[in-house]
């Protein structure tokens, strides 16, 4: 098993227990925190226009 990856800013091989490439400098853990975070910021959005939209829904 390969114990590379490929980093997502600059396309190079590095070690996959790598926290900050070493080429480019990208921090690779916080690029996976942002991703989690802007899911959970759609769906949360989502509910809130479900809510508005149908009230009746949400109350059976």
């Amino acid at each position: 098993m390969s114990k590379m990856k490929v980093c997502k800013s600059c396309s190079k091989k590095i070690a996959k227990s790598a926290k900050i490439c070493p080429y480019c400098g990208a921090n690779l853990k916080m690029r996976s925190i942002k991703k989690i975070l802007i899911i959970l910021a759609v769906f949360a959005i989502l509910a809130i226009i479900v809510s508005f939209i149908s009230p009746d829904y949400w109350s059976m």
